[in-house]
């Protein structure tokens, strides 16, 4: 992990995550992060070397101009540092799955974390299930610690099947001292294409209440109930999708306070990682070569 300069910090620090890839299937927690390390004004504290973890021929560097000059610019996983009023020190940690060497790859990243000796971690997902887009999407919390469940009301994750590294990580850091809770949101499995703003917004509202405290959103709720209004007027061309959204409307209207259901949101996503598990025995590759 390399790191730009020595972290200092007056409280022990909360750290965000969230990764592309397995775990984030449009990206959309990754821009909650993306968008709070612009919003706060964060610092970039350390980074991985890419050389090191990933195929450049899937994650492709990029030409862009940064104060002038054109440079080149090599995706990788980051930590950003800042520090927020009633929350204190925050790291943000925005990356990309690595495409090879796991272990070594989890080894940095969680000596960077043990190293700031946080006070709690975060890490974000986000994932396809039976919801409608035009509802507010289901948030729910998991932790594989019994104390934190009890202090955050959080559920206890049942899942089995392939993981992706959010799984390893928090797996890993579960079985530490360090508290870990996992946020997950549900989206449309029938819009799943990116970017994803309501997704982003919500994840950024998820947060805010998690943390107690109001996280900057900029205009993250228009650009929310633009994407709302896009995909309305798509489903409103296709009558079976009509019919369809109608149905998870109803669904959803007719359960009293759906969207704070933790069963039933966890139910969703035990069902959308099995349906992930079936496609992966049966060979469906994805983007990138990622088995989905």
């Amino acid at each position: 992990m390399r790191r730009h300069f020595d972290l200092t910090t007056s409280t022990p620090p909360t750290v965000l995550v969230a990764f592309q890839g397995w775990n984030d299937v449009t990206g959309a927690a990754f821009d909650a992060m993306d968008h709070l390390v612009k919003a706060t004004g964060a610092r970039l504290w350390a980074d991985v070397d890419p050389e090191d973890y990933y195929d450049f021929q899937v994650n492709q560097p990029r030409i862009d101009v940064v104060d002038g000059e054109r440079r080149v610019i090599w995706r990788t996983t980051e930590i950003f540092h800042t520090r927020l009023e009633a929350v204190g020190d925050v790291l943000i940690v925005k990356g990309i799955e690595p495409s090879f060497r796991w272990k070594a790859f989890l080894a940095e990243l969680l000596d960077a974390i043990h190293a700031s000796e946080p006070a709690r971690v975060v890490v974000c997902g986000a994932l396809g299930g039976d919801t409608p887009h035009t509802r507010p999407l289901p948030v729910t919390l998991t932790s594989p610690q019994p104390t934190t469940r009890e202090a955050y009301d959080a559920k206890t994750p049942t899942y089995v099947g392939p993981a992706g590294i959010v799984g390893i990580l928090i797996d890993a850091l579960g079985r530490s001292d360090v508290t870990t809770i996992a946020q997950w949101v549900v989206m449309p499995q029938y819009a799943l294409g990116s970017p994803q703003p309501k997704v982003t917004w919500t994840m950024v509202q998820g947060l805010s209440r998690l943390l107690d405290v109001a996280l900057p959103e900029g205009d993250l709720e228009e650009q929310a109930r633009a994407w709302e209004r896009g995909v309305s007027e798509l489903v409103a061309q296709d009558g079976d999708m009509t019919s369809y959204v109608d149905t998870l409307e109803h669904s959803m209207d007719v359960t009293e306070l759906p969207e704070a259901s933790g069963d039933a949101i966890a139910e969703q996503f035990e069902q959308f990682l099995r349906r992930r598990d079936g496609d992966s025995r049966r060979g469906k590759q994805g983007p990138g070569g990622d088995t989905v």
